[in-house]
């Protein structure tokens, strides 16, 4: 889980598996913190991009205020908001489909995390659907992810499935925060 810090004090190495650094992605958090604009008051149409840096900057405010800064969270939180802006329609929220289709393609583990995610986080009340309940979709979203980084190696699935309920519940308060 993420620590708290003191920022000023902490000494960070660029990890070279990771294309940015802590204080990058840190820098990159405050900046979009501070760009967020209030949508309280007014409608808004905004297109994909500028909806992907809303979720990112409310994201990165939420990470910031609970103090839990960590590049894995803040990479989480990334893969988030482009989770959140791409996922238009699944071809299944039954995520045994994508279990199934995984002996074919492996990015298939990664799509049923990511139906979990969303039910988990967005969409509780599909949690109770079939005999199932949310811990089991916290369960299986993690254990997905996880299985998706030891198939193809992609670290974002490591980090998923280490965040999983953290980011969940930081996803939950940003998306009902609107």
């Amino acid at each position: 889980m993420g620590k708290i810090i003191s920022i000023l004090r902490a000494k960070w190495r660029k990890n070279p598996a990771v294309k940015n650094s802590f204080n990058e992605l840190l820098q990159n958090a405050i900046i979009l913190k501070k760009c967020l604009p209030e949508l309280k008051d007014k409608i808004e149409i905004v297109g994909p991009q500028r909806l992907r840096r809303i979720f990112e900057g409310k994201i990165s405010k939420i990470i910031l205020k609970k103090k839990l800064a960590g590049e894995e969270l803040f990479l989480c939180g990334i893969y988030v908001s482009n989770l959140l802006c791409e996922m238009q329609s699944p071809k299944s929220w039954i995520v045994i489909d994508y279990i199934l289709d995984a002996q074919k393609n492996p990015t298939s583990l990664k799509q049923g995390a990511n139906i979990c995610f969303l039910i988990s986080s967005i969409f509780k009340e599909r949690g109770n659907w079939r005999c199932m309940n949310i811990e089991d979709y916290n369960d299986m979203g993690i254990n997905l992810y996880y299985q998706f980084y030891t198939e193809t190696g992609r670290e974002i699935g490591y980090y998923m499935s280490k965040q999983y309920n953290l980011i969940a519940q930081i996803t939950k308060e940003c998306f009902y925060s609107f």
